[in-house]
């Protein structure tokens, strides 16, 4: 959705580029010259005697506190129908000249309008974005002075032409405007909502200069004054103040901006100088000394687009930058930026012409799209790098809790052995040094050495099957002669249903395992008197023909065990210490079943049973 939309807003930049939305009007054939009066004290009939200042396109007079004269002249007569030139207009942008007076000489006598922001909007033609008059068609005959004063600078856009070409330009400008910053803020909403998850603080800087560029938009071109009954005198002041203020917005988001790279340490106190300046220039416009405020902020706002480009140039890499935009992009953007708009700045100085008044509303279209992309890209850089960090922690986490498990299990594989072991060396020392017979000796040496070599080979059978690599070995084994084996030695009752095979292909080293283990259990934990039993059958288990191997046993001293830790690695009841005994026995049975593809599971009723169930 968002990279749809930029999409969409980049294509209309471009179609704006190759053909403007405002459809301009042609403005009348006139001559144009300027005089200058440092004074401003001068009146019209001082100055028409004057050598003036020819001049074409838009009057750049930059700051100062001289009063400008402009003449306007048809070199013929507009119009021959009457009625036509009754629907002459004058138009001058933009809006935020403070005062121009107008005099147009007609039947011998010479009459004035004012029309500028410090005059109520009723006093011009009609309500526009531009500040505009009726011309009488009399005075078409005669030069047409304008008398310019104003704290801002007096560039000025200065056209006549017809009243309904006038209006139509101006509907248009508006519309331009208006869906200007509509698709502005539309961007901004949908990038904060795309960008929400990673809360970047960048954004939220970016969003609030750009909502600042927009409103110092919306009131200097003229969406404001024509929308709202605003007084002149203040709507005056709120213009200058709102224009330093986006000054204010541009320098913070830029200082908070290239603060996340390396670059030159001139950056802080440089800016932060100019910021101050900034602020002082905010009281400023509340003072008699309003114009020099204003051509401050006009400074200080372009030696802030070279000083924060020729800063870009200095970015050196940093393993902090990860998070960040490429460095040759950041350049690029700055240096589009300065040749975007540093060109208008100095037209206010009196150097060259600027563009449209509408450069701001580009500007504010433009950075934002470029902006966004640039944000978008970095949201996304962001986000990966962070799933790449929550996954690589996720994986030393997970090593770390493998790496102390395997503590834990070494931990208790000590103490087993230590405990386990230690009480047959013990028993063979007394039994060599007391034995008066031989033979009781052996015998009591081999069971002690049976017990160990059990540990030994449990400890060694649960490493192999931890073991990824280790690979089971099938073979057809005689089941009967199996399970023979596996009660050798033991007290049990064996039943074995007729239907079972005799022969069964299998993993013979781990079907012994889990058998031995499984009576091993059962006849040291069942209770007194009592004998287990084996049964063996057939069971089918989601359509699968399958051997089930029962072993049983009445419960003993040692009681029940915790079906919770039943199948784990070293678990004994804590009851069952007083016997010898690993733990690990039933974790065996329980893995190598899973290891043939089969199920071993704990039923209680009135026996203690374990159901081993495998696939035939």
């Amino acid at each position: 959705m968002v990279r749809f939309w930029l999409i969409v807003s980049w294509a209309f930049l471009v179609c704006g580029f190759i053909q403007p939305l405002p459809i301009h009007a042609s403005p009348l054939e006139i001559e144009k010259a300027y005089f200058e009066d440092p004074t401003g004290t001068l009146g019209l009939p001082d100055v028409a005697t004057k050598s003036l200042t020819p001049f074409s396109g838009r009057l750049e007079a930059g700051f100062g506190s001289s009063v400008y004269w402009v003449r306007l002249m048809t070199p013929k007569p507009l119009y021959q129908d009457h009625d036509r030139r009754h629907t002459l207009i004058l138009r001058v942008l933009p809006i935020f000249i403070d005062e121009i007076t107008v005099f147009q000489t007609c039947d011998g006598k010479t009459n004035n309008q004012h029309i500028g922001d410090q005059y109520p909007i009723a006093d011009q033609a009609y309500p526009a974005l531009s500040l505009n008059l009726f011309l009488e068609p009399c005075a078409l005959t005669q030069p047409i002075w304008l008398r310019i004063k104003s704290t801002s600078a007096r560039n000025a856009d200065i056209e006549i032409m017809p009243v309904d070409e006038a209006i139509q330009l101006d509907f248009q400008r508006f519309m331009f405007i208006i869906l200007g910053a509509s698709i502005v803020l539309f961007l901004l909403l949908l990038i904060a909502i795309y960008d929400s998850p990673s809360k970047d603080p960048l954004l939220l800087v970016f969003a609030l200069q750009q909502v600042t560029l927009l409103v110092v938009i919306l009131i200097n071109t003229g969406v404001v004054r024509i929308s709202f009954d605003i007084q002149p005198a203040f709507y005056d002041r709120m213009s200058s103040f709102a224009t330093v203020l986006v000054e204010m917005a541009l320098l913070g988001f830029n200082i908070f901006f290239l603060s996340h790279y390396r670059v030159s340490k001139l950056l802080k106190p440089v800016t932060y100088s100019m910021m101050a300046l900034t602020i002082f220039n905010l009281v400023l416009v509340f003072t008699p000394w309003r114009g020099t405020a204003m051509f401050l902020n006009v400074v200080i706002l372009s030696i802030s687009i070279v000083f924060f480009f020729l800063m870009t140039l200095t970015i050196r890499k940093s393993s902090s930058e990860n998070y960040l935009l490429p460095p040759k992009l950041v350049v690029l953007y700055f240096g589009i930026i300065t040749a975007f708009i540093l060109p208008p700045l100095l037209s206010f100085f009196g150097f060259g012409q600027s563009f449209a008044p509408d450069i701001a509303t580009a500007y504010a279209f433009f950075t934002t799209l470029v902006m966004s992309s640039m944000l978008i890209t970095r949201a996304r850089r962001r986000a990966q790098l962070s799933e790449r960090e929550r996954l690589e922690m996720a994986v030393d986490l997970q090593k770390m809790k493998q790496e102390q498990k395997f503590r834990d299990q070494q931990e208790q594989l000590f103490t087993m052995l230590v405990h386990e072991v230690k009480t047959p060396i013990a028993a063979l020392k007394i039994a060599m040094s007391n034995a008066t017979n031989l033979d009781v000796m052996r015998e009591k040496a081999a069971r002690h050495l049976d017990t160990v070599t059990t540990i030994i080979n449990h400890c060694n059978q649960a490493y192999r099957l931890e073991d990824p690599a280790f690979e089971i070995s099938s073979f057809r084994v005689n089941l009967s002669k199996m399970l023979e084996k596996a009660i050798a030695d033991h007290d049990i009752d064996i039943r074995i249903e007729p239907a079972v095979p005799d022969d069964l292909e299998i993993d013979p080293q781990l079907f012994q395992a889990i058998a031995s283990n499984l009576i091993d259990n059962a006849t040291r934990y069942k209770a007194v008197g009592t004998v287990p039993q084996l049964i063996v059958g057939l069971e089918r288990r989601a359509g699968r023909s399958g051997l089930l191997i029962e072993v049983n046993n009445d419960v003993g001293v040692v009681g029940l065990p915790d079906e919770r830790q039943l199948f784990r690695k070293y678990y004994r009841s804590s009851n069952a210490h007083h016997t010898s005994g690993s733990g690990l026995g039933l974790f065996l049975a329980h893995a190598s079943a899973a290891r043939l593809g089969g199920e071993l599971t704990y039923i209680y009723d009135d026996k203690i049973r374990f159901r081993l169930w495998l696939p035939l």
